[in-house]
């Protein structure tokens, strides 16, 4: 007869499938499908999904994978059905639960959708992705202090899942903690996947830090000429910058005008023409990044530091 095994160790519950008749190919198709997936050929997944649940109806691995399959794929009612079978064969299955519960998400469903995250999580303490998007669908219901609260529950599982570092910068900074929330999307943009998170993240770096100007005052043009040289001077070797600093440097001693922006300045280091807060601000950030003890006799530490929180701390690791 067919034997579903389900193993409890260390709150961690896994579950292994044994047939009545071992098909050899079984396995090999399901690996197939895996990797198919892992592709993002969800179409060619599922066509293989359905083939090996039509051999093996009760083999809960099959149909949490079509299931997930189709709610990745828009069709919602069909995932629904295949996952609530699932959950009918393995009731300790805490992944179908959450799957069960993104799927219903996606309908909009939010109260549904929770329920079957709460499940999850009961079934498996360890399973941050219950905890994630449980706090996602609160975060959606307007409760944004329990969102918080299970957010960082699953960050304290695994503090290198992307969706949980976004999910904490976005709950941060709609409860208008700019400081925490630039801290998670920080490291958001140092972890580098998935780009569309990443992108996201650098969008809301950059909205906190304007948003930061406009609440301390400070000069708007410096952060954005700080930020212009962060952007110039990744590109360049660290001697590069050095002999753009130097030169800006020794043409201070001349006398630079900040306050008129129609007078112009050139250098023979980096082509173009700059004014002369555009230039003081280059020297600034350059200083920060080969000699960031330096004193240059002008602070533009709050410009330079809100430049580099648009900037996001990629490429060089700034001082």
């Amino acid at each position: 007869s067919e034997n579903i095994i389900v193993n409890i160790q260390n709150d961690v519950i896994t579950i292994e499938y044994v047939p009545e008749e071992i098909d050899e190919n079984v396995e090999a198709d399901f690996d197939m499908s895996m990797r198919l997936l892992s592709d993002g050929k969800l179409g060619d997944a599922r066509f293989i999904l359905e083939d090996l649940a039509f051999r093996s109806p009760n083999d809960p691995n099959v149909l949490y994978n079509l299931g997930m399959c189709y709610s990745d794929l828009g069709d919602l009612d069909v995932a629904i059905d295949i996952l609530k079978m699932c959950v009918k064969i393995i009731p300790l299955y805490s992944n179908a639960y959450v799957a069960l519960g993104v799927a219903y998400g996606r309908q909009d469903k939010h109260k549904e959708a929770a329920i079957q995250f709460r499940k999850g999580i009961e079934l498996d303490k360890n399973n941050s992705y219950a905890y994630s998007n449980l706090a996602s669908i609160l975060g959606k219901m307007g409760d944004n202090f329990n969102a918080l609260k299970y957010m960082k529950l699953a960050y304290d599982i695994d503090a290198f899942d992307p969706h949980t570092l976004y999910g904490l910068g976005l709950i941060y900074q709609i409860l208008g903690d700019q400081v925490n929330a630039t801290v998670f999307y920080k490291k958001l943009v140092e972890l580098g996947t998935p780009q569309e998170l990443v992108d996201f993240a650098k969008d809301s770096l950059r909205n906190i830090a304007v948003r930061i100007v406009k609440e301390k005052g400070f000069r708007a043009d410096a952060m954005f000429y700080c930020l212009s040289a962060l952007e110039k001077f990744e590109k360049m070797k660290k001697e590069d910058i050095q002999k753009i600093t130097f030169e800006i440097g020794i043409k201070g001693t001349e006398g630079i005008d900040i306050n008129n922006s129609s007078k112009r300045y050139t250098l023979k280091s980096m082509q173009g023409d700059f004014s002369g807060l555009q230039l003081i601000s280059y020297m600034y950030a350059g200083f920060k990044i080969i000699a960031p003890e330096q004193n240059i006799g002008i602070d533009l530490s709050r410009e330079y530091n809100a430049a580099k929180q648009m900037f996001g701390n990629k490429g060089i690791k700034w001082n």
